[in-house]
């Protein structure tokens, strides 16, 4: 008998966000799904199952794949994206916050990065994909109307947009964002940032609701007091 691996994904849909996602694909009649961000892609792909919806996703870290309908593969890539309509993007993209951290670790400490899961499934710690918006995570930098200049918000929100262009064939999007707390207690807007993107993009707010979730209370950061009690839910349809 065979012990399955355990992969390291800190990052996954929490229950809270996929009992409103379930809600939400039968009350819009949803057939096809698509994760561009996939990650594991478990908890998805079993909502999926459940509903009798097809599933497929795209993960550009190869070692965050669980399930096999997943792809390794870039979200900037359009040939990732299914090919017959109709389907829908269901989602969840990285957060630029403490976990979208690149740092190398040179101690023990409890780290729940993306780098540090890349490290604990692989055995080997290295870089992340240059096109893994996780890579880029910005928490402390001036935004822009602040004249801040951060490469990591540029490198991030172009990676992030050039993904976006590739939705367009699909008839719905369903995100779920967060916004987060920079040093000082400062909120980060992240999710007003994410939707006015949509918008630009030429998607079209139809349903957004407030999930209370339970969050990560640990990390080399020490920032239980910095995560929010709440994530975003977008639904949109093309304008």
């Amino acid at each position: 008998m065979t012990t399955k691996t355990k992969i390291a994904h800190h990052a996954q849909f929490s229950p809270e966000i996929i009992t409103v996602i379930a809600r939400l694909l039968e009350a819009y009649s949803i057939h096809r799904v698509h994760d561009p961000f996939a990650g594991k892609g478990v908890r998805l792909g079993q909502l999926c199952d459940e509903l009798d919806i097809k599933f497929s996703g795209t993960e550009i870290e190869p070692s965050f794949i669980e399930d096999r309908r997943v792809r390794h593969g870039d979200a900037r890539d359009r040939r990732r994206y299914p090919r017959k309509a109709p389907w829908a993007i269901v989602t969840s993209p990285v957060y630029p916050n403490g976990m979208a951290d690149h740092h190398e670790a040179k101690d023990d400490s409890v780290r729940k990065t993306y780098r540090a899961a890349v490290k604990e499934n692989e055995g080997a710690d290295r870089e992340l994909h240059e096109g893994n918006m996780a890579r880029y995570g910005y928490r402390g930098t001036k935004r822009p109307d602040e004249g801040g200049r951060s490469v990591k918000r540029k490198s991030f929100w172009e990676i992030a947009e050039d993904s976006v262009r590739n939705w367009d064939g699909a008839e719905l999007a369903i995100v779920n964002v967060s916004d987060f707390k920079a040093q000082g207690g400062v909120i980060e807007p992240f999710a007003k940032d994410w939707d006015a993107m949509m918008q630009r993009h030429g998607w079209r707010s139809i349903n957004t609701g407030q999930v209370g979730t339970k969050r990560l209370t640990y990390g080399s950061d020490d920032s239980r007091d910095e995560r929010m009690e709440h994530e975003w839910v977008f639904v949109y349809t093309r304008s």
